[in-house]
């Protein structure tokens, strides 16, 4: 019994002691907790982070919070964009950025969208830098200097080989192009009466031409617009040529236009006259000056001389083809020509314009008898 005490006792001894602890031992065991537990929240906070940088580079890979590649400006060399009909700034932004105009579609369609004005950009053809800020390309689109439409005229009276080399005269277009074109008249609309010949149906305006502009197109439309014009005047296609024939040496003939109708009648009258005087021929200078290439002036003897067949004092009744472009005033003077029986009429001032009919040769003497002197004071003006 005495035994069995004693170790109960020494087992209670050793049990106390291991409850026992100095303010050393505590003090290591808090230092080992703190430290498990920084390491538990580091690793957590590994996790966290980790996750969250893979989660944000998995949206950033769509691009939704990336930043749109732009480049700084001013830009560098120029380039021309057409802005089409009805765009949205997304639109114009892929076609600048396929010019080169911007880095990104995206940075543009952002910098449109912050630009309260940006709405008011109109289409057309614009003249821009490569490399422009987003920014910049938009305030250079609201920048009416920005507008690149070209605009070509083609005068009144002209001919096919000057509306041919104006066209060439156009940066944009390729001079092979422009005589390919114009070659090619019957497959871009020449209406079958023309006889194959361009001449007198390339209607005179003012045009636009676009960046996509093709001298195709150009020609096309101005055939377009001359049988159109033939049309809403009720024309029929059989009389189109002698119409446009008709207006053409009227529209070189005359350069004021209140004569118009007068000098139609006069046409007419010779056409259908079978004086001794007259016998059916025009006697246009208009029509001899185009048959030995001239445009403008007064015939030399040796022009009067020159046996083609545009030379209406030799040869009876209307060219072969028209001589040039008309206006929509003389088609009109064409077709309703003033009542009168001239047969003559001569310009007596061609600086003026100053015209004067005549029924009779000695009235019309007389007249060129006053242009005569004019040209004796005028002689620069005469020749030309």
């Amino acid at each position: 019994m005495r035994r069995q005490r004693r170790k109960i006792r020494v087992r209670n001894a050793r049990v106390e002691s291991r409850h026992v602890e100095g303010p050393a031992q505590r003090q290591r065991r808090r230092r080992k907790r703190r430290i498990k537990a920084t390491i538990v929240m580091l690793v957590v906070t590994f996790l966290v982070v980790g996750a969250a940088a893979i989660g944000l580079r998995a949206v950033l890979g769509t691009g939704l919070f990336s930043k749109a590649p732009d480049y700084p400006g001013p830009g560098t060399s120029s380039v021309s964009i057409q802005v089409p009909e009805g765009a949205t700034g997304q639109d114009i932004g892929k076609i600048l950025e396929k010019k080169g105009v911007v880095a990104s579609a995206k940075a543009f369609s952002k910098a449109f969208n912050a630009n309260v004005q940006a709405p008011a950009i109109q289409p057309g053809a614009y003249k821009l830098k490569k490399k422009m800020s987003a920014a910049g390309a938009v305030a250079a689109l609201l920048d009416p200097a920005s507008k690149a439409d070209l605009k070509v005229t083609i005068p009144e009276g002209f001919t096919v080989k000057e509306a041919k080399e104006r066209l060439k005269k156009i940066d944009q277009f390729d001079p092979d192009e422009v005589e390919k074109a114009f070659a090619s008249a019957t497959d871009l609309g020449l209406p079958k009466e023309a006889g194959g010949n361009l001449e007198g149906w390339l209607a005179p305006d003012t045009y636009t031409v676009t960046p996509e502009t093709e001298p195709a197109d150009l020609v096309k439309t101005m055939i377009e617009q001359t049988t159109s014009k033939l049309k809403e005047h009720s024309v029929p296609p059989s009389k189109w040529k002698e119409v446009i024939t008709k207006a053409s040496i009227l529209e070189k003939e005359v350069n004021v236009e209140k004569y118009y109708p007068m000098v139609a009648r006069v046409i007419e009258n010779r056409l259908a006259a079978d004086n001794a005087d007259t016998a059916g021929k025009l006697d246009m200078d208009s029509t001899v000056l185009y048959g030995v290439g001239k445009s403008g002036g007064l015939p030399t003897s040796e022009d009067l001389k020159a046996d083609n067949p545009y030379n209406t004092y030799i040869h009876k009744g209307l060219p072969p083809t028209p001589i040039g472009t008309f206006s929509d005033k003389a088609l009109q003077a064409v077709l309703s020509p003033a009542p009168g029986k001239w047969m003559y009429y001569t310009t007596v001032n061609l600086q003026t314009g100053e015209t004067k009919f005549a029924e009779t040769l000695d009235q019309q003497n007389a007249n060129v008898e006053e242009l005569k002197k004019y040209c004796k004071a005028n002689p620069k003006v005469c020749e030309n």
